[in-house]
């Protein structure tokens, strides 16, 4: 199975209630500042929003600390306020590219060097062909933050 496959079914494993124990998780010790994901998210008090269940956070830890400091192309669905974008850049480090893609036009604003914003509607398989072929052929992490429905 493509480690994007397995990444991505193991999230949603977590999504749907599986937790996992901080005594579980390791943390990539090339990631000097020793920065973890649910530590990221409980140091934002203010700026761009970011809304997380902390098993995720934890799943997140547990699952992607490998690519911590090192070339990893990491796609979310649901860009929201930009927070999220933030948290995976400052934990995973300078080398982490991240492809956003949400519904609303405002969220074009967080596009840089370092962040690729596409807009688009998941519930449309032809968007879904374009943002696999031509915006990011190649990926190392899915995350899908948003869509709970049966067409998403």
């Amino acid at each position: 199975m493509p480690k994007t496959a397995e990444i991505m079914m193991t999230l949603l494993a977590v999504a749907d209630g599986a937790a996992f124990l901080r005594s579980n998780v390791t943390s990539n010790t090339s990631n000097p500042s020793g920065l973890t994901f649910p530590g990221y998210y409980d140091s934002v008090g203010s700026g761009r929003g970011i809304w997380k269940w902390n098993n995720a956070l934890w799943a997140y830890e547990r699952h992607l600390a490998r690519y911590k400091n090192t070339p990893v192309a990491l796609a979310e669905v649901g860009v929201q306020s930009g927070g999220s974008i933030l948290m995976w850049e400052t934990v995973l480090g300078p080398q982490c590219h991240m492809y956003g893609l949400d519904i609303a036009p405002a969220t074009q604003k967080f596009q840089d060097s370092r962040t690729t914003i596409t807009i688009g509607d998941q519930g449309d398989p032809a968007m879904w062909h374009n943002f696999f072929s031509k915006v990011t052929p190649a990926r190392d992490v899915l995350i899908d933050n948003v869509g709970h429905t049966d067409p998403q």
